[in-house]
């Protein structure tokens, strides 16, 4: 009987033995082996292509941090003092989101977070709305760090039961926000509700012109159009553009690069918002 134990245990030291060396061969040592191993068994049809996006969405949430997600401060919709009440409706209503940012009248002094379901009963109250009647109804804004990894903020947003993030550089200033909602579509791709609404980045006009958003991106409107706009220095046409005109432009303003020229048809004092493109024939 001792024997068969003796034999037993050999055995099963043995098979640990084995699977430990099996491990060491056959383990993933970096993200892109593993992802050379999830993308193998997409191949032969082990997963399909949408866990495979996903298992990337989890990779890049453990590797990115907030600064690469964040949507930056001259995007965010924000309520500030000085708005009158139909300022501040119409600014909920045009944002879509349940949560907004309120500031004084310094834009780097935040009051707090608004949520819109928080705001009925104040606007049943007062018939004239003004930021000092949000006070009471605001939440504390949490400020978190450009250089937060993904995964500990998603951690703590599920500690703090808080969706909204206040993003600040290294010297404490204000550069822009994240949602927890901006973290789960980099595993699980783009949310959309019922509010969303379809972006058409660049809409055709006819063959040879287009009307595009200025945020869209150099390299999808290269892949649009067959180009190759350099985007070692800027990610979107209207960073290019205004770094072309040297000046933040006015609508009516042009440019030419390469067969393109862009015409500037809505901007304002901070960016570039639309643009007129047409492709000149050589």
């Amino acid at each position: 009987m001792d024997d068969k134990q003796t034999k037993n245990d050999n055995a099963e030291h043995s098979q640990t033995w084995l699977e430990k060396i099996a491990a060491t061969i056959l383990m993933p040592h970096s993200p892109s082996d593993f992802l050379g191993l999830v993308n193998l068994a997409v191949k032969k049809g082990t997963i399909d292509s949408e866990s495979r996006d996903m298992i990337k969405g989890v990779l890049n949430v453990a590797s990115s941090s907030v600064g690469d997600i964040m949507i930056p401060r001259t995007q965010m919709a924000t309520i500030h003092a000085g708005m009158t009440s139909k300022e501040i409706i119409q600014t909920i209503v045009n944002s879509s989101h349940t949560r907004l940012p309120v500031f004084s009248e310094n834009r780097d002094d935040i009051l707090g977070i608004l949520h819109t379901k928080d705001l009925l009963k104040v606007v049943l109250e007062h018939k004239d709305l003004c930021v000092d009647h949000l006070k009471p109804i605001l939440r504390s804004a949490i400020f978190v760090p450009e250089s937060k990894k993904l995964d500990a903020l998603l951690r703590d947003f599920k500690t703090s039961h808080n969706h909204l993030a206040i993003v600040v550089d290294e010297y404490g200033v204000i550069s822009g926000l994240v949602t927890i909602e901006d973290i789960l579509e980099e595993i699980v791709g783009d949310i959309e509700d019922e509010f969303d609404q379809e972006a058409t980045q660049i809409l055709k006009i006819n063959e040879n012109e287009f009307s595009i958003d200025a945020l869209t991106e150099i390299e999808d409107f290269n892949d649009f159009f067959d180009a190759n706009i350099d985007d070692s220095e800027f990610d979107t046409i209207g960073g290019l553009i205004i770094n072309k005109l040297e000046h933040l432009p006015e609508v009516g303003e042009e440019v030419n690069i390469g067969q393109f020229t862009f015409k500037v048809t809505a901007a304002d004092k901070r960016r570039v918002r639309a643009l007129h493109v047409i492709i000149n024939q050589e």
